[in-house]
Order: C-alpha cells, then structure tokens, then sequence
C-alpha cells in the first residue's frame, strides 16, 4: 500500500521515508519489516497505490473504486470524498503482469541484472525468458536473492 507514506513529498520511491497515515499503513510496514527480518534474502514486498480494472467478478467482499463510484452514481446516494488525496494508480492486469513475471523470473533460476529492468518500469522484468527446464534449487533461490526487496507498483502521475 502506499499509505507506508505520509503524503507530504510525493512521487515516492522505494527509498522513499516510510510514515504510515494509519493503523492500515503501520500494518503493512510492520509485516514487510516481519517478512524482512525472517527471510532478508528471500522476500518481495508489492505496494500497490490505488488499484483500477474491470468490475471484480462474482461476489467479491471489497468492490473496486471505480464499481464503488458507478454504484454510488446508479443510486444517487450522496458520497463524500476527499478533496486533498492524491494516488498513483496502477491497472490491475499490470498487477497480476509483475506477479506472474516476477514468479517466473525466481522459477527460472535466471539472475536479473539492474541494467535490464529500467527504474522506471517494474514491467519490464516480464520479459525474463523462463527456460523449458525447471532449474536446480539453488538457482531458484539465487533468482530470488537478485529480486527479494520492496516494489512500488503505480506510476509517477498522480491523481486526485
């Protein structure tokens, strides 16, 4: 989430000064730190911002934003929102895209190299080769160690 910020100096980075807004917030720190010290070299931490896409299918707990606002639109019920909120959102097919192509870069054993994944798009590690053999534990594990870390998933443009 990207509620590990306080909001004050945005865009954030993951080097960005973490100061949670809420108990949300401090949750979510506080489990990255738990993921952290038990495996330092063998954990991925995705902060998502404000995540858009299609209606969630079948009956789903939390509705998305946007079927919150067409909900909200189609009843004519009075909602307030924030007016000082600025997100970074993020699609959620680029969600599930850096997912798949993260697990398929630590399942390849392949090392990622910096110069392949440009800082400023975390996509770009999906197009990591995945070979037809699975590869031996330790390179699994070395393909891991190259990706473990914390992930901002959400552009730079912000929006209220």
């Amino acid at each position: 989430t990207d509620q590990v910020y306080d909001g004050r100096s945005p865009p954030y980075t993951e080097v960005s000064q973490v100061d949670p807004v809420n108990v949300y917030g401090q949750t979510k720190l506080a489990f990255e730190a738990l993921l952290r010290a038990r495996l330092p070299d063998r954990h991925v931490s995705l902060r998502s911002s404000l995540i858009v896409g299609g209606s969630t299918p079948g009956e789903c707990r939390k509705q998305s934003f946007f079927q919150f606002c067409e909900e909200r639109l189609a009843s004519g019920t009075p909602t307030d929102f924030f007016a000082d909120e600025i997100r970074s959102v993020v699609h959620v097919d680029d969600v599930c895209a850096t997912v798949l192509a993260l697990l398929r870069l630590i399942s390849s054993g392949r090392t990622l190299h910096t110069t392949e994944v440009p800082a400023d798009d975390p996509r770009a590690v999906a197009a990591a080769n995945v070979p037809a053999a699975p590869p031996a534990a330790d390179g699994m594990l070395q393909a891991l160690k190259d990706v473990a870390g914390v992930y901002n998933m959400g552009g730079p443009a912000g929006v209220s």
